[in-house]
């Protein structure tokens, strides 16, 4: 039962991680650095991504 613990907690930082980015590229993106911005959603993606494989059941 502890891994199940362990996912809840690793799912609820990859989520705190995609905000993090989404925001950054929302900033990158308003400075018009385009490249960084990008590479900001590129992760964002990444990390939902990975909620969605880690949430399945």
């Amino acid at each position: 039962m502890n891994i199940f613990k362990e996912l809840d907690k690793s799912l609820a930082m990859l989520d705190e991680l995609r905000i993090l980015a989404q925001a950054e590229h929302i900033i990158y993106r308003q400075k018009g650095e385009s490249h960084t911005a990008d590479r900001f959603k590129q992760l964002e993606e990444k990390l939902l991504e990975a909620i969605r494989i880690l949430s399945q059941e």
